[in-house]
């Protein structure tokens, strides 16, 4: 997709650098994944939108978020917009979940936006062209992401974070109640953050067992394993996990 020929540059909330000899990097996609019908959606950072594309003719299909939103946005009770009245700002990782549902990562990595970032839940009605907001889980120390970040909904419909730049990762229940959350050693970050199957606390039998497997998740190139301190309540903050270079991506497949 040739983004200069479908998407105006004035969609951008990218500033223009003050030297014309400085790239203006105005689109900036950061992800593209298949939507359920094999279409792509692809996430332009700096223009805050998500474009569903052809995959065969490279055009856009709709559009959400941004100056120009193929929808129009509501909000299910006790969901907020945030400060700009969009429901993502400087977004990453979209994630088609079916029955038209998809998460975002929302960074909200500006003035006047949330304060925090979240992961947001989202519904469309392609009939009447309706976006709506069901669900938000926000960062559970309350910080912004700058940059960076993903969400993953596993089997049993937990959703499981890696938070950017912020050097955190968590999951939460479908109902958006804190199951995990650890804080990573000074320096790491998560670009896009993948659980290993039967690792997760919900994977862990009740009981006495419970907490004495190790939780492992893939980050990129570099694998993270922990012994479980999480309780059966899964409220408690986790010790910090050890960090250690994956042997290979067989280790741990997304």
């Amino acid at each position: 997709m040739d983004s200069a020929g479908h998407v105006p540059y004035a969609d951008s909330y990218e500033r223009r650098p003050s030297s014309p000899s400085t790239a203006w990097d105005w689109f900036h996609i950061n992800a593209v994944h298949l939507d359920t019908d094999g279409n792509l959606l692809v996430s332009s950072r700096n223009t805050w939108t998500i474009f569903k594309v052809d995959r065969k003719t490279g055009q856009i299909i709709w559009q959400l978020g941004g100056k120009h939103s193929s929808f129009t946005l509501r909000t299910a009770p006790g969901q907020v917009l945030d400060g700009d009245g969009k429901i993502f700002a400087w977004q990453h990782d979209p994630e088609a979940i079916g029955n038209g549902a998809y998460t975002f990562f929302d960074d909200e990595s500006g003035a006047n936006l949330l304060g925090s970032s979240r992961v947001v839940t989202v519904r469309l009605d392609l009939a009447i062209r309706v976006a709506t907001l069901i669900k938000s889980d926000d960062q559970p120390e309350g910080k912004v992401a700058s940059l960076m970040g993903n969400a993953q909904t596993v089997p049993g419909g937990d959703l499981f974070v890696g938070w950017g730049a912020l050097p955190y990762i968590s999951e939460f229940s479908p109902s958006g109640k804190l199951l995990f959350n650890a804080e990573l050693p000074t320096g790491v970050s998560t670009y896009r953050l993948t659980s290993c199957p039967g690792t997760r606390p919900a994977d862990r039998a009740p009981g006495p067992a419970r907490g004495r497997r190790p939780l492992s998740f893939s980050m990129g190139s570099l694998e993270a394993s922990r012994p479980s301190s999480v309780p059966a309540n899964g409220s408690a903050r986790a010790p910090v996990p050890s960090i250690r270079r994956e042997p290979s991506r067989g280790a741990c497949q997304p």
